[in-house]
């Protein structure tokens, strides 16, 4: 039983391609029926309850959906068929070119939970730019020395790992970046979908998450899941720009399995040069045909030095625990209805809650020494969202708030990762922050973001970093689910901080601006936003990303919470005196 929930849990924390199984009974002969919707990717959802129904699936609906699709894609329905015999996918690859040169996936990228997402990042620029100059120069970004294993095609081998197939040159036929652009002769203003794209007010906002905006994102034919990267002949990055008579759209795409938000800033800088005839500064692309990761998780290539213990390995979930956590995750998950959303919060609003924060702070560490306590920015947001996270729950709650934040090594580690080259690939680490509902409830934020900050640079030093991505390594392998950390009782979130990307300041354009807008500085994006272009999964969890700050200061976030969490987060945004 443990080891079948612990799957389970496993399947919706990692978010594999996926059949949910929804029960329900055939009350005539007492037998259940299992209800097997794939991911959607492939066509289907899991649709919402309707009233006067409790349950969010039933035969009918779902027997209704199977015809309306195998009506109106009979392709997919033939996929799906295929899946409930066992026979895998209906789609083939093309056939292998001989010249190509074959590598393999590196091993965090090779990932079922990272093939799920597919990230269209989008810049908007109020410069009107050259769409031609942009991809000529990421197209040669691609044809450089290492750099060329980002224009290969991603594959899928028989044992289900992935591999690279690179061309031995980039064609017409086969190019190195898939190119589309479009232009409407208007301003942005007056277009109907970029007139609603957020912009950032006077009061703290919410927008329709980046996914409602996808007609401006993503280009015809371009690939949206990765299905279409494994079946076709495309390349792993996508580049669309749309222009306007006063600004630009810019979006680059991607699946997750190519590449995390840290080596999405590099391509950015590294493009950025190229565009500004320098090549020559273009530092070289690590892990050709090997995992310059390695030397983080494989104790073996740790210069000889052993690694220490990673202070979360006496709190993995294991037996009976994870069983009774992944049980309860999945009921909640099912049922949770998170609403994704984009927040602003402006700049007068995030300085005073920064400085109402840091006023709660004691005087000096302790009494030994004068040294004044600290806390960032990225410290404040996350006891903010702790604090909300638990006041949604009743008061004196017993329940443990646990956050795993998303951490990037390139920059902390450096017996590993050398400064002056370039890592584009996803990075296996991460820090567990958690705290008692009943604490966060009371406690103030001050106090909270110095227990946050405390427990992110205990688990940040790049020894324990080492640890804890050799600990996870040692998961996969002994089992192929990464550990998980806390209590069985937990309510389980996710954050990550952008921010440390810099993209907006990594990104300058400047070369390939046609006509300037009113910036103070052309070429450079003004703002950015990301997610993944598949459709929102049944199964959801709680999300916070922390987009950073604009040209003007004013914070971006991204997140799925639930409903009456987003009510207690607006209020408390409300709430913020401005006037210090």
């Amino acid at each position: 039983m443990s080891s079948l929930v612990g799957r389970c849990a496993h399947l919706v924390l990692n978010d594999e391609w996926v059949l949910w199984e929804a029960m329900t009974e055939d009350k005539t002969k007492g037998n259940p029926h299992k209800e097997l919707i794939p991911c959607p990717c492939k066509g289907f959802t899991k649709e919402a309850p309707k009233k006067g129904n409790s349950s969010p699936f039933s035969t009918s609906r779902f027997v209704k959906k199977i015809i309306a699709v195998g009506t109106a894609k009979p392709g997919r329905m033939a996929s799906f068929v295929w899946q409930i015999l066992g026979w895998g996918p209906s789609r083939v690859p093309p056939a292998r070119d001989p010249t190509d040169e074959v590598l393999p996936c590196h091993t965090w990228d090779d990932s079922k939970m990272l093939r799920s997402f597919t990230v269209m990042w989008m810049f908007r620029f109020e410069d009107v730019l050259d769409p031609d100059m942009l991809h000529a120069a990421l197209a040669e970004l691609f044809e450089m020395d290492g750099w060329r294993r980002l224009g290969g095609r991603l594959r899928l081998r028989p044992d289900g790992k992935g591999e690279v197939h690179i061309p031995k040159k980039f064609t017409p036929e086969r190019p190195a970046v898939y190119y589309t652009k479009a232009h409407h002769a208007m301003r942005m203003s007056d277009h109907p979908e970029a007139a609603k794209l957020p912009a950032a007010g006077s009061r703290p906002a919410t927008f329709p998450n980046a996914r409602q905006y996808a007609s401006l994102s993503v280009g015809p034919g371009a690939p949206q899941c990765i299905e279409d990267f494994f079946y076709s002949d495309l390349p792993q990055y996508a580049l669309h720009v749309v222009t306007f008579e006063d600004g630009t759209l810019v979006t680059v795409s991607h699946n997750h399995a190519t590449s995390d938000m840290g080596g999405l800033s590099t391509i950015m800088s590294a493009w950025s040069l190229v565009l500004a005839g320098k090549k020559d500064s273009v530092p070289p692309l690590a892990g050709w045909d090997s995992d310059p990761m390695a030397a983080i998780y494989k104790a073996e290539l740790t210069d000889g030095v052993p690694l220490e213990r990673a202070h979360i390995e006496d709190k993995l979930l294991t037996g009976w625990r994870l069983a009774v956590f992944g049980i309860r995750f999945l009921w909640e998950s099912t049922f949770a209805n998170h609403e994704s959303r984009i927040l602003c919060i402006p700049r007068k609003v995030i300085d005073a809650l920064m400085a109402q924060t840091r006023g709660q702070l004691p005087q000096s560490v302790d009494s030994e020494t004068s040294e004044k306590p600290f806390v960032s920015e990225n410290d404040v947001i996350v006891a903010l969202m702790q604090q909300v996270y638990a006041m949604a729950h009743p008061a004196g709650s017993q329940r443990t708030i646990a956050i795993l934040m998303a951490v990037d090594p390139r920059g902390r580690v450096g017996s590993a990762l050398r400064p002056d080259t370039a890592y584009v690939q996803n990075a296996p680490c991460g820090a567990f922050v958690k705290c008692a509902a009943a604490d966060a409830q009371t406690m103030t934020l001050g106090e909270l973001a110095s227990r946050c900050r405390s427990d992110v640079v205990a688990q940040t030093t790049e020894a324990q970093i080492k640890a804890n991505a050799n600990l996870v390594y040692r998961s996969l392998l002994a089992s192929g689910t990464q550990p998980i950390v806390g209590d069985c009782t937990m309510e389980f979130t996710s954050m990550s901080n952008w921010s440390r990307g810099k993209l907006l300041e990594k990104t300058d354009f400047g070369p390939a601006v046609v006509t300037p807008g009113k910036g103070l500085t052309p070429g450079k994006p003004v703002y950015f936003q990301a997610q993944s272009i598949e459709p929102k999964n049944p199964l959801s969890m709680t999300v916070c990303i922390i987009n950073g700050r604009d040209v003007n200061g004013d914070l971006w976030m991204s997140c799925d919470l639930k409903p009456h969490v987003w009510t207690l987060l607006m209020d408390h945004l409300g709430k913020i005196d401005e006037s210090g």
